[in-house]
């Protein structure tokens, strides 16, 4: 089985830089694979007709990982981790549909047969506390049962004394809200340094998160356990820390912290399985963020589904299509009492309703 055409799709509502890959095989199977990338679908579209020909077409699925590896550069950048994520799981699903099993008993079968999920990109556009509280209980209503939380209005690239009030005052609504049993899981998006991250991490411990994430890029990353453990609370670092290479120095630093892995940032699934079992040799938990859309979440849920040292995976209320046009693909579960079920087809699970997609502008199959 040999992939012979290699296929861009995109929602026929545009504008969400969502983009779904196909490729196909001289066996008449169809692999799929998508990636959310606002602005630069464009230039992931580029990377992909750059790479086809040389490293795609002609290439036997069941060998994803000499191929991804071949597809990425030294100094790669988002942009050439998704085009070679999209190929890695693509090439999975058709080794799951040649095979006609799901993935994760090629992963070596399930370690628990439902997977928690946390509900991201549901605070409100307006900052007045009393919308917060509003969204928070709407969440709740779509059967999440954690949250994950940005408090702080940082728009002035620094936390002053009124920013952490406001912040403070913000998750104490939002907790309120929601209830002592639901997590809630607190974020600065990378925003604060290690001081700044600190002194908010002390003052926010009254709302009892499960986690902080994600501190400032910068500096070592050997510091930032540390400044989780003694504040009594785990650190979550991540997504953009990217492939095995970059998280390296962070899980060997990191014993019973949390590591956020993006599949489509990191590589594709192959990376994040490797990913994965150096963190669990460090006892390290994997938070898994789905991002794209429900292509993606299937590909996530198959992963959560046979990591032993899996916690939660990250799941956009809004802005991801998950909500709203989850018919455009049958096999995807339905949240469920804030957990999803694994997909139960073969490789991802997932059929693409054709009539929701059209080929991507410009975009001429090859084969």
């Amino acid at each position: 089985m040999l992939v012979n055409h290699l296929e861009l799709l995109v929602p026929n509502d545009p504008g969400r830089g969502r983009i779904v890959l196909r490729l196909h095989t001289d066996a008449g199977l169809a692999g799929l694979a998508e990636a959310r990338l606002p602005g630069r679908v464009g230039a992931l579209k580029a990377v992909l007709d750059a790479i086809g020909p040389h490293f795609v077409l002609g290439a036997d699925p069941f060998e994803s990982g000499p191929l991804t590896r071949r597809m990425l550069p030294a100094d790669r950048g988002p942009v050439e981790s998704a085009a070679a994520a999209l190929v890695d799981v693509a090439c999975w699903d058709l080794v799951g549909k040649a095979l006609n099993v799901p993935l994760y008993r090629l992963f070596g079968g399930a370690e628990r047969d439902r997977v928690r999920a946390c509900a991201s990109g549901w605070e409100p556009e307006t900052l007045s506390n009393e919308e917060f509280s509003k969204a928070a209980r709407g969440v709740l209503a779509k059967g999440y049962r954690a949250l994950r939380l940005n408090p702080f209005d940082l728009s002035r690239g620094e936390l002053t004394r009124e920013d952490l009030i406001l912040a403070v005052r913000r998750a104490e609504v939002v907790r309120a809200a929601v209830g002592p049993d639901v997590e809630l899981i607190l974020t600065i998006d990378g925003r604060l340094g290690p001081v700044a991250f600190m002194k908010a991490a002390r003052a926010l411990e009254r709302v009892e998160p499960a986690w902080f994430e994600d501190l400032r890029p910068i500096g070592p990353t050997a510091a930032t356990p540390c400044a989780g453990r003694s504040n009594g609370f785990p650190i979550a670092r991540g997504p953009w820390l990217g492939a095995l290479v970059a998280i390296h120095p962070f899980l060997q630093a990191s014993a019973g912290e949390i590591v956020r892995l993006d599949v489509m940032r990191c590589g594709g699934l192959g990376e994040a399985r490797k990913i994965a079992a150096v963190a669990e040799g460090r006892q390290v938990l994997v938070s898994l963020c789905d991002l794209a859309g429900p292509i993606g979440l299937a590909a996530n849920l198959h992963l959560a589904v046979n990591l032993p040292n899996f916690r939660i995976v990250e799941h956009p209320v809004n802005g991801a299509d998950t909500e709203t046009k989850t018919e455009w693909e049958s096999g995807v579960p339905r949240l469920v009492d804030g957990f999803f079920a694994p997909p139960l087809g073969p490789g991802l699970g997932v059929t693409l309703c054709e009539a929701e997609f059209s080929a991507y502008p410009g975009k001429e199959g090859r084969g």
